[in-house]
């Protein structure tokens, strides 16, 4: 009985995103292992509708994502919020260039408000689309144009003369944990209480 209290056999799948695996999920992991120190844990990268449809199928048991989440039998706990900022990593900065796009279907509300407001005027579309924050870096690397991350995100061009970085978008994103409303195991409950108490 202690070994199962302990998670021994047992295997927690966590999905998360790039910035939420910078951002919670380190120190969520950490507090997790002091309660459950045999548990084994799966780790899956993905977008949040990705996760959200895992999550929604089985496929996972939780997932650091961004909401809205859009799937009725799930459950979610806020953690916080972050601004979003434009990075441009391109040798001509100066150079104004449509933001580089990520897939609508991965977080429609923030990226549409994000592509109004970045090519707005411009008359100007993407001329280049990744679905992950590393292809945003590589595509504004390789001069396609700004992408679009939290303020404080570790990008690489941080030392970079080229690195422009605003804030004001006066957009934020929310990153928080989500998990079927039916699965109610000690495990999740305790991965739960440990990514809130992460950020508290």
């Amino acid at each position: 009985a202690r070994n199962a209290q302990a998670g021994l056999g047992q295997t927690l799948r966590i999905g998360m995103t790039l910035v939420a695996a910078y951002q919670v999920v380190i120190p969520t992991l950490v507090a997790f292992r002091a309660h459950h120190p045999h548990a084994r844990v799966k780790l899956y990268e993905g977008t949040t509708a990705g996760l959200e449809k895992r999550l929604e199928q089985g496929m996972i048991d939780a997932a650091f994502l961004h909401p809205p989440l859009h799937a009725p039998d799930l459950s979610e706990a806020f953690l916080l919020s972050t601004p979003v900022a434009l990075f441009d990593g391109s040798p001509d900065p100066m150079n104004r260039r449509p933001m580089v796009a990520y897939p609508r279907a991965a977080a429609p509300v923030l990226m549409g408000a994000l592509s109004r407001q970045a090519n707005e005027g411009s008359g100007e579309y993407p001329a280049a689309e990744a679905d992950t924050m590393l292809g945003a870096i590589v595509l504004s690397r390789a001069g396609f144009g700004p992408f679009a991350a939290t303020a404080d995100y570790p990008t690489p061009f941080e030392k970079s003369e080229h690195c422009l970085a605003s804030t004001e978008t006066g957009l934020t994103l929310e990153t928080s944990i989500a998990r079927r409303l039916l699965d109610r195991r000690p495990m999740i409950e305790t991965l739960i209480k440990s990514a809130v108490g992460s950020v508290e």
